[in-house]
């Protein structure tokens, strides 16, 4: 449902003949009609971050796009094999093991290497290194704001 608010804003506010016709026909206006899926939106923003943070030109951004699809489509597969709602920020109602836990956790470390091993055969060596650090600092907050809780 999100998703579909997001598309809505964007094409009202482009006067888009798309929008104003299902708004008219009372018709919610459907992402598979665009061709937009979330994981289309939420690794866009990411791209557009990484373009800003690391001055990726337009030719890696083709480039990464795919790899950042597919990363995306790895973790949701691997969160919904052990029974965890990707990406809807509300936590798991059911607890896991310390073995699925641990096995989740690997499997999502195999697939960051994965990605990591792709982009940079993309990024330039300063690219991959400023990468590295955003990596880091966005480590550190995390473990900051998880530990005052």
């Amino acid at each position: 449902m999100m998703y579909r608010k997001v598309v809505n804003i964007r094409f009202s506010k482009q006067k888009s003949t798309l929008a104003r016709l299902a708004r008219m026909l009372n018709i919610p206006l459907m992402l598979t009609t665009l061709s937009i899926t979330p994981s289309v939106l939420a690794e866009k923003d990411r791209l557009e971050r990484l373009a800003k943070e690391l001055a990726i030109t337009e030719q890696q951004k083709e480039r990464l796009r795919p790899i950042l699809e597919r990363n995306y489509q790895s973790r949701q597969a691997i969160f919904n094999q052990y029974g965890i709602t990707f990406g809807s920020g509300q936590r798991s109602k059911h607890k896991l093991s310390r073995s699925d836990r641990k096995a989740m956790s690997e499997a999502l470390k195999e697939n960051r290497k994965q990605t990591h091993k792709e982009m940079a055969v993309i990024l330039s060596p300063e690219q991959m290194a400023q990468l590295q650090q955003l990596r880091q600092r966005k480590k550190a907050e995390f473990k900051e704001k998880h530990q005052a809780n």
